[in-house]
């Protein structure tokens, strides 16, 4: 894997190799079984320093949305500190478990959260071409300090040009066979869910 700088985002440059084994959920990390029937205890355990940064940051609250229990990556949404409503602009971010990849952008968060029914929220959907965009000012703070989290654990974060590139036909086709086909480009092969 090699990845340069182009302004504040890192572009990555995967192999065709190491994009087809994230792609087959095949793990780029060294030691990782190709597949584990505990899964949602083993990535807790690979990856609980980096939940609990996003989870326990002190300048911006966080929903850890996705745990890897269905899907190959983790999901944060990460958003101004405040009340208890929040219907505004937020930061969606995606890390892979199979390789140390991982997206952010601008998405809408309606959250509400009440004693009797604990915390509900509804978000919008980060498209590809969206991938690092971020154009609330109000969210300026939080990018850079998302940034600086992905990059202490290692994580190289990938642009929306990238993001946005047409999947090879064979996965594509592999994608659709299955029950959370999302969309034919990288994004949707590297951020996959079991279900959509």
């Amino acid at each position: 894997m090699q990845a340069f700088s182009a302004g504040q985002i890192i572009i990555l440059i995967l192999t065709e190799e190491e994009l087809y084994r994230v792609f087959f959920w095949l793990r780029d990390r060294t030691g990782w079984p190709e597949y584990y029937d505990d899964r949602t205890e083993r990535v807790e355990s690979e990856f609980r320093d980096l939940i609990e940064t996003f989870t326990n940051n002190l300048l911006f609250k966080t929903i850890h949305s996705g745990d890897g229990s269905n899907g190959n990556y983790l999901e944060f949404i990460c958003f101004p500190r405040g009340g208890r409503i929040y219907q505004a602009e937020a930061i969606i971010v995606s890390a892979s478990i199979c390789a140390p990849v991982s997206a952010y952008g601008q998405i809408f968060l309606d959250m509400t959260s009440s004693s009797e029914y604990g915390t509900q929220y509804g978000t919008g959907t980060l498209k590809p071409e969206a991938v690092g965009i971020i154009t609330d000012q109000g969210l300026v703070y939080i990018e850079k300090e998302i940034k600086a989290i992905l990059k202490r654990f290692n994580f190289e974060i990938i642009d929306n040009e990238f993001a946005s590139k047409l999947l090879p036909t064979e996965v594509e086709n592999y994608l659709r066979n299955g029950d959370a086909y999302r969309g034919n480009q990288y994004f949707h092969g590297i951020f996959q869910l079991l279900e959509w």
